[in-house]
């Protein structure tokens, strides 16, 4: 399906007061957000009214913000390290099958465009399954065999 896209359409204005394409829906939707936001506003109102906060001293929080400053940096560095390492075997994923796409290229005749395509497609057939799975399954246990049912009646493929 092809999505036609108009800059002029929209306009400036549109354009950043759309929400639509961006993670604020799923924020606005959350309860916890509305929680925060609730608890913010009591603990500001018992601030600026009767009813102050209790002081609080550093020596309490010190050795929390150690912790969490420990923590920060391990869980920070061992995220960018996970993620960096998924980006390269991402990248290696696309270089092997652009690879193979040019062996298929270089060394099939110049007519024979269905073997050409017949060689490929599995190819990234395969990759698209498994890009497409990775959130979804553990070691590939959520990819089923089983060829989904079409309705009767539906005669497209």
């Amino acid at each position: 399906m092809t999505i036609v896209y108009d800059a002029q359409a929209l306009g400036t204005f549109r354009t950043l007061m759309t929400l639509r394409g961006t993670m604020l829906p799923m924020v606005f939707s959350s309860p916890i957000f509305y929680t925060l936001v609730l608890s913010h506003v009591v603990l500001i109102a018992m601030h600026e009214g009767q009813l102050p906060l209790p002081r609080l001293s550093f020596s309490a929080v010190g050795t929390v913000t150690g912790l969490l400053t420990f923590f920060i940096v391990f869980y920070g560095s061992q995220s960018y390290s996970r993620l960096n390492m998924f980006f390269g075997h991402c990248v290696g994923i696309g270089g092997a099958v652009m690879e193979w796409t040019a062996l298929v290229r270089n060394h099939f005749p110049e007519q024979a465009v269905d073997a050409k395509w017949n060689a490929v497609r599995l190819v990234l057939a395969a990759v698209h399954v498994h890009y497409y799975t990775l959130n979804a399954s553990d070691g590939g246990s959520a990819i089923s065999g089983d060829a989904p049912q079409r309705r009767e009646g539906n005669t497209s493929h």
